[in-house]
């Protein structure tokens, strides 16, 4: 009983999630610059994977009765929550086949996440053509935005959320909430600050650096969360026409954002898994010098390590043992 009251706690909360989601992505716009990043599709795929890909029902009817909300025909609303479903379902079952733990702890598992993330945004555009016999004008920018709401919204929720995460992340969660405020805080005094323009616009790629240092202080945890508040900041300025990218043609300010923040979320991701790699593989060497000197230490004999022309490069001892000749003096 306990089990099915979370379950449809849970499911419920992906349903509010997905409304809000979408109002908040409609609602960070301007009539030149458009939605930049489409929240929903993140939230959809991260759901699909926390909950099981069952929980894809949840995506179907929130994007139906939402789309029917804003005054879609039935036959849009219907092809809009059929591609957004089906998006979910693709990227939560290439999430699961290629063993996407959440954690982002390995090189490997952040570049199957950008894989993924480049496939996601198919069958949402596979519906569109369906509903206009062809691809819409827009289609590129349509792609990059699905993109950057799986970059945004996935590897945030994972880290933090996936089941079995340990009691040790959680302790992590107010640092490092902290250190994407100060984030939040310095590309706020960029966006409203600075003269708009190219240079302004370079400024923005401070959040690197920060992400890298929480990546070092905090992990993955931190790259992806200082790099996600980021982020988000960067773009709910943007969105409504704020900020230094209003001085570039029209044109470009929406692919100049988007590749602002594609460079600001993958990279922190990167950063993090090879630091995570190098500790876990720091980690193991350690363990594993501990064991062969414990063995050395209950072995009741004197061990000499010498390379093939006879130089000798380590000499072991027994506890309370002195080797002949000092160790000192053999080496080398």
């Amino acid at each position: 009983m306990h089990r099915t009251g979370a379950s449809i706690l849970a499911h419920a909360a992906l349903a509010v999630a997905m409304v809000a989601a979408s109002t908040l992505s409609l609602g960070v716009h301007h009539d030149q610059l458009g939605a930049v990043v489409w929240i929903p599709t993140g939230v959809a795929v991260a759901g699909v994977w926390i909950l099981g890909l069952r929980s894809a029902w949840v995506v179907l009817v929130s994007v139906f009765l939402q789309r029917t909300l804003w005054g879609y025909s039935a036959t849009s609303a219907t092809l809009a929550a059929v591609g957004s479903t089906l998006e979910a379902l693709l990227a939560g079952a290439l999430l699961r086949r290629f063993g996407v733990r959440g954690e982002f702890a390995a090189l490997r598992e952040v570049l199957v996440l950008l894989g993924i993330a480049a496939v996601t945004p198919l069958p949402s555009l596979a519906m569109s053509y369906v509903a206009r016999s062809t691809f819409d004008p827009g289609w590129d920018g349509w792609w990059r935005m699905n993109v950057l709401g799986v970059l945004t919204v996935v590897p945030a929720a994972l880290v933090w959320l996936r089941p079995g995460r340990s009691g040790h992340a959680l302790g992590r969660l107010v640092p490092c909430l902290c250190t994407g405020a100060a984030t939040a805080g310095l590309v706020t005094l960029v966006m409203l600050g600075v003269t708009p323009g190219t240079p302004a616009v370079l400024l923005l790629t401070m959040v690197l650096p920060i992400a890298l240092w929480s990546a070092l202080r905090y992990g993955t945890h931190g790259s992806i969360t200082t790099a996600t508040i980021g982020a988000v900041a960067i773009t709910s300025f943007a969105g409504h026409g704020i900020g230094p990218f209003t001085s570039l043609p029209s044109a470009e300010q929406h692919v100049t954002v988007q590749i602002l923040l594609v460079t600001l979320l993958s990279v922190p991701l990167v950063f993090g898994a090879l630091i995570a790699e190098r500790e876990a593989t720091t980690t193991q060497w350690h363990e594993s010098e501990a064991m062969r000197r414990a063995m050395v230490n209950a072995l009741p004999d004197l061990m000499y390590k010498l390379r093939a022309d006879g130089t000798f490069i380590d000499a072991m001892a027994p506890t309370g043992t002195e080797t002949p000749v000092p160790a000192t003096q053999l080496l080398g």
